[in-house]
């Protein structure tokens, strides 16, 4: 569309030419044409040439200057535009001279640190917004920025308005003029809450996780195959009488047995060779201790072994005890070869054997359910060790790739573009789920316990998800049980349970049809059951024992993480109830649930499985 000035140039030529021909035949009538192309003058007739172009003239002048307007605006709308962009950007940005006057700043920056405008530019000294910290990394790498050009990551609290202080990442650029001489930065500053937050959270865990593993009543080692330590707990520290900087990468065997070289039946070497637990007993005369030592290999995703657990368990009370058993067994047999005190005796003998057997027969048992235990300790202790490291190294890439992409889609780009973006940005998302589950399995939590409906809390996790299960023919049923009375519950722990087993079990019934998961509730002794069944294919028999392990999936690579049930039985146990499942292939699963009546527990939980 043309301005109006560009048409007033365009139109004023023509406006020339008809004035002059009206004038021309008012003086010279019906001469007119004669005289415009013969005027008596040469002057005139060059006069009459100007005219003559005069429009052709302006409009090219019009088009030009109509040309210049649009010129103008769009330029205008560019320097609004990127002027927006700066001042809204998501991070702050602030432009810093030599002595550390700050020059300019966005609005974003002020919105972060709550100053006006016309406090800081020109006014303010960044070393004045600088803890004590703060102002010697400014003195560091100052002269950094004018050297390379830039700085990149630097940590740093910059105090607010109120006197907070909030911490951030700087990363800057520097300006140079002609001669190379540094005349200011350009500095981005981005908000480090959050990250500080996870950093806290993950050292927090870290430190938990090590209280634990020096707290446990048995010794715990991370060996390499060469049988190096490579970490160990306090129980190694005390038993070997060495602190622990000195046990790091010392041999297992000097440190334990005393001995340069591995024991005879070393279970370590055992482990290397079969891959899987190996258990030994050793009697170490130095300390009149008899021990049971325990193999476990640890595997990466690949199943390749990167370290292995060594638990040292004291069994000399078990020990003594069979010593006792065996010397009753022997006096029975001695007391057998005098026929005469034989009889008198033989009944209470029988009786004290009797009960010895017992005895042994409940600590044999009670001693393997420790082993176990402890194996499963062990290799969570390893798990949530790496858990926590992981989450910790994946969050910060995550963050930083969503914060890229989302200033991507500010801009105006292409739809395919666009949609390729949006890709990026879910699979970011599904990434970070992944690192927060890893998180839930290996931080500790309070649990919030309360007298709750565990009918209206099923209900409402289900009403989130029905009706996407419709879309994949499945129908929810439910049969309660009236009887059944509040129980003392985390209402978020149950909504969990539930909602795990409900995804576990649409993923098993995908791409099948007039499929149903039956809820049912009963009222039990000391408590209620939860059924959860369905009319999927089943679960195998040879997997069955294992659907609670952490890590443990059948879904497809990308599908699943396997912490799912895994945190489903964890979460069941702290609130002091059992879960398992039964199953015939073909027939459907069925998962079966106990939780007790108006049952405190400690309000303690770790989440982990």
């Amino acid at each position: 569309m043309k301005s109006k000035l560009a048409i007033a140039v365009s139109l004023s030529g023509w406006i020339l030419l008809v004035a002059y021909i009206f004038y021309d035949y008012v003086v010279y009538d019906d001469q007119i044409i004669s005289h415009f192309f013969q005027p008596p003058y040469r002057y005139e007739l060059f006069f009459h040439i100007l005219i003559a172009i005069a429009p052709f003239i302006s409009t090219v002048m019009g088009y030009l200057v109509n040309k210049r307007i649009e010129l103008l605006k769009s330029v205008k709308e560019s320097e609004k535009k990127y002027h927006d962009l700066y001042q809204n950007a998501p991070d702050g940005y602030h432009s810093v001279v030599p002595d550390g006057t700050l020059l300019f700043v966005n609005d974003t920056w002020l919105k972060m640190f709550g100053y006006e405008r016309t406090e800081v530019e020109g006014r303010m000294n960044l070393k004045e917004l600088l803890t004590d910290e703060g102002l010697k990394g400014f003195e560091k790498n100052n002269p950094l920025l004018k050297e390379k050009g830039c700085i990149e990551n630097i940590e740093v609290d910059i105090r607010k308005k109120d006197g907070t202080f909030l911490p951030v990442i700087i990363n800057a650029t520097a300006v140079f003029d002609e001669k190379g001489n540094f005349l200011r930065s350009r500095t981005t500053v981005r908000d480090n809450t959050i990250k500080k937050g996870y950093q806290q959270i993950l050292e927090r865990a870290s430190e938990e996780w090590k209280a634990t593993f020096d707290s446990m009543p048995y010794g715990v080692m991370l060996l390499d195959s060469e049988c190096n330590i490579i970490r160990t707990n306090k129980y190694i520290s005390d038993l070997s009488g060495l602190p622990f900087r000195e046990l790091i990468s010392k041999k297992c065997y000097d440190v334990i047995h005393h001995e340069g070289k591995p024991p005879e039946g070393c279970p370590l070497e055992k482990s290397v060779k079969s891959k899987n637990t190996e258990t030994l007993e050793y009697y170490e005369p130095l300390l009149n201790k008899h021990f049971m030592l325990s193999i476990t290999p640890v595997f990466d995703e690949e199943g390749i072994t990167i370290a292995y657990v060594h638990s040292i368990i004291d069994i000399t009370d078990l020990k003594g005890k069979e010593k006792k058993l065996i010397e009753s067994r022997n006096a029975f047999l001695n007391m057998l070869k005098d026929e005469t005190s034989a009889y008198r005796e033989q009944w209470a003998l029988s009786k004290k054997l009797e009960v010895s057997n017992e005895d042994l027969q409940n600590t044999l048992t009670k001693f393997k359910e420790a082993q176990d235990m402890i194996v499963r300790s062990e290799k969570l202790a390893s798990i949530g060790t790496l858990a926590s490291g992981v989450a910790h190294e994946i969050l910060n890439p995550l963050n930083i790739m969503s914060a890229i992409v989302q200033v991507l889609k500010m801009e105006s780009l292409p739809q395919k573009m666009a949609e390729d973006l949006d890709e990026v940005m879910n699979q970011i998302n599904r990434a970070t789920k992944i690192t927060n589950d890893l998180r839930t399995f290996a931080h500790q939590k309070k649990t919030v316990m309360s007298h709750v409906d565990i009918h209206n809390i099923f209900d409402r996790t289900a009403s989130l998800i029905e009706h996407a299960f419709t879309l994949d023919n499945i129908v929810i049923e439910r049969a309660y049980d009236k009887n059944i009375p509040l129980i003392y519950a985390d209402e978020d722990r149950l909504a969990q349970i539930f909602l795990n087993l409900l995804n576990n079990a649409r993923d098993a019934m995908k791409g099948r049809k007039n499929n149903i998961i039956n809820v049912k509730t009963t009222l039990v002794e000391n408590g209620m059951e939860i059924r959860f069944s369905d009319n999927g294919p089943g679960i195998p028999e040879k997997i069955l024992d294992k659907i609670f392990n952490p890590f443990f999936t059948t879904k497809d690579p990308g599908q699943g993480t396997g912490l799912g049930l895994s945190l489903v039985y964890s979460m069941i146990e702290n609130h002091g109830g059992t879960i398992h499942a039964k199953s015939e292939e073909g027939k459907g699963a069925t998962f079966i649930i106990f939780l007790p009546a108006n049952k405190k527990t400690t309000g303690e939980s770790s989440d982990q499985v």
